[in-house]
């Protein structure tokens, strides 16, 4: 007989902590986008942003890594085909020519 596993339900409790995580992580990342708005930085800022770029760096590096295959290809974080949608999307944002990203390693390799 198979059995399929049953995701109980989430509880009130649970999903308020859950979203409230979600809004941290938003929070954090909108506070990123706001430094980046401001014209001109005050050095005070610039420091901030320096720190802020390899923060964020190493938060999708954390995530890329977790995002990784096992042996059958499988994703060893979400149990998807490797490439699983984390993998996909990170790097379809680097590769997209509308990012800042592409622009500038394009523009870094002389791939004009």
């Amino acid at each position: 007989m198979n059995t399929i596993d049953v995701v109980p339900p989430v509880s009130p409790t649970m999903d308020r902590a859950l979203y409230l995580l979600r809004q941290e992580i938003y929070n954090y990342l909108d506070t990123a986008e706001h430094f980046s708005d401001l014209d001109p930085w005050k050095d005070e800022d610039a420091a901030l942003i320096r720190e802020l770029v390899p923060t964020l760096t190493s938060i999708i590096r954390g995530v890329v890594a977790m995002h990784r295959h096992d042996e059958s290809r499988k994703c060893t974080a979400c149990d998807q085909p490797w490439p699983c949608s984390v993998a996909n999307y990170v790097h379809a944002a680097l590769h997209d020519p509308e990012r800042v990203h592409f622009q500038l390693m394009t523009r870094l390799n002389g791939d004009r």
